[in-house]
């Protein structure tokens, strides 16, 4: 299917995003934004190239979006997870990335959002800094962690083509990750 045919099961929505959603290579998998006071999540089609903009919005910005419903009732978290088949509209686009000189081998700062993989099972901490942490689906549930705690975290990293590093974590504040 081309990313301007829409299935008829797909919603047009105008949504308030909140944050990307990394997979565990450090891609932008989807967000996670507001549709009419309920939480959604939205996983990313790579054939649409210009949803990796996503990545660069500032939260509050709306995203206008025909999206296919995966679980409209909600998914493992109790959000409703949709499918993107096309952009019609992104305000508020900001260009530029970060550019970093090294590839960090540890971490540290507030945790500002928990990361969701292509299910909606927490896999991982994006840090204030925009780094993300990726721990796996096991590592958080072992680890609990939560928006605010106090990350370091070591474990080999990469940069993230839209700028920032994604750390698999090895150790997490002196503990190892399953």
């Amino acid at each position: 299917m081309s990313a301007s045919t829409a299935p008829a099961s797909s919603q047009s929505l105008a949504l308030q995003y909140r944050h990307p959603v990394y997979s565990g290579d450090g891609e932008v998998a989807g967000f996670v934004a507001v549709d009419k006071m309920r939480e959604v999540q939205v996983l990313l089609d790579p054939q649409i190239p210009e949803a990796a903009a996503l990545a660069e919005l500032p939260e509050g910005d709306i995203v206008e979006a025909e999206l296919e419903p995966l679980h409209p009732g909600g998914g493992p978290r109790g959000r409703a997870l949709y499918q993107l088949r096309r952009l019609r509209a992104i305000s508020g686009r900001r260009t530029g990335s970060r550019q970093r000189p090294a590839l960090p081998s540890r971490f540290a700062g507030d945790v500002l959002h928990l990361n969701y993989d292509r299910r909606g099972s927490a896999d991982g901490v994006v840090l204030e800094s925009g780094d993300f942490v990726h721990l796996g689906e096991q590592g958080m549930n072992a680890l609990a962690l939560k928006v605010g705690d106090h990350v370091v975290a070591e474990g080999p990293a990469r940069p993230m083509r839209h700028g920032g590093y994604v750390l698999e974590a090895e150790r997490v504040n002196g503990r190892e990750v399953p």
